[in-house]
């Protein structure tokens, strides 16, 4: 073989590899990756999260809800597509706002940027307020007016159509995991070191009060369970499962209710709204609409398993007045690209 001919092979070689790979590539869950709370359309809140949140629609935490966002790792604390109602609680980190935000007796360790912002009782905004229409509020809080609308950072809409296609996709997986049922507890035993799929009905889980899983030794595979019914609801003892690497699909429930259970991993209820009455999350919660009672808490984490992808994640709206996007990030787009992107940013950016 000539070096023009092995040059050639070595090409097409790279080409298959790359080919195979985006087939088995895994898909992560798009923009709700890294938030404690993602929900598509409202959120009431009373309790609180040791992560970040992101709400579509309105967000009313009007009995206080304390976010500590200090280790998400993302650029918002808090994102709100339409209206925000806060009360005393603190956020620890940026908030950006579609509409109104208004808040009582404020307590933020970063920026909090609006269209229109409404304080009251005193309080601190440590990183200063950026609206675009009014501001209400003490004067010594800095405040700053633009002439552009804050842009909040996800695309709400895509990012639900993408996971409810996923959660669909998911739910087909053949289940290679064995569920068995007795005296009220559910045992879930994993046979694979990468994949554990499992399948169980709401009516199951309904009379269940202790879930174990069981997984080969050594492994911390990724585990699906695929709950389907319309109504379901999850309480009592859960063990042996990784948040990392753990996924609850209520792929087709209207309604998801947790009460007196510390449930480890990833709840998906792309079609429902989820009751949080007690307990604890240690993971995250996605659901089209959220109420979380008081007593009830969302522990930092986020999923990292591996799944096979169903859709291409939506794109992530540019993140407007309170981040930059960094140079090295661009690197490899090109120039025509890197030229479009930086004039597109900065039309829709929220100038400060």
């Amino acid at each position: 073989m000539n070096h023009r001919m092995h040059i050639l092979a070595m090409a097409m070689i790279g080409i298959s590899s790359c080919t195979a790979a985006s087939a088995k590539a895994s898909v992560a869950l798009g923009p709700a990756a890294g938030y404690s709370a993602f929900v598509f359309g409202d959120m009431t809140a009373a309790a609180d999260t040791w992560g970040s949140v992101a709400v579509g629609g309105n967000a009313n935490f009007s009995s206080g809800y304390s976010i500590n966002a200090a280790t998400a790792g993302n650029a918002y604390a808090l994102v709100v597509g339409g209206n925000y109602i806060q009360k005393s609680s603190r956020i620890n980190g940026n908030i950006i706002v579609g509409k109104t935000a208004e808040y009582d007796n404020p307590s933020v360790n970063g920026s909090l940027a609006a269209q229109s912002v409404r304080l009251q009782g005193g309080g601190s905004v440590s990183g200063g307020v950026f609206y675009s229409e009014s501001y209400s509020g003490p004067s010594y809080i800095t405040h700053t007016q633009s002439n552009h609308t804050p842009v909040v950072p996800i695309d709400f809409s895509g990012s639900e159509s993408t996971l409810l296609r996923d959660a669909t996709a998911w739910a087909a997986l053949t289940a290679n995991g064995m569920a068995v049922s007795q005296y009220s507890t559910l045992t879930l035993t994993g046979t694979s070191s990468t994949l554990d799929v499992f399948d169980i009905t709401t009516t199951e889980l309904a009379g269940i009060s202790t879930i174990r899983l069981s997984v080969p030794t050594g492994a911390t595979p990724t585990v699906l369970v695929n709950v389907s019914g319309s109504a379901a609801n999850i309480h009592g003892g859960i063990s042996g499962f990784d948040a990392a690497s753990t996924l609850w699909n209520f792929y087709n429930a209207n309604s998801v209710t947790i009460g007196g259970v510390a449930l480890t991993g990833t709840l998906m209820a792309t079609s429902g709204k989820v009751d949080f009455q007690s307990g604890q999350v240690d993971g995250s919660i996605i659901a089209a609409n959220l109420n979380q009672h008081a007593g009830a808490e969302i522990d930092a984490g986020s999923f990292a398993g591996s799944l096979p992808s169903a859709s291409s994640p939506p794109t992530t709206i540019a993140a407007g007045a309170l981040s930059v996007p960094s140079t090295s990030a661009l690197v490899g787009l090109g120039s025509v690209a890197l030229a479009a992107l930086v004039l597109q940013r900065r039309r829709t950016a929220f100038h400060c």
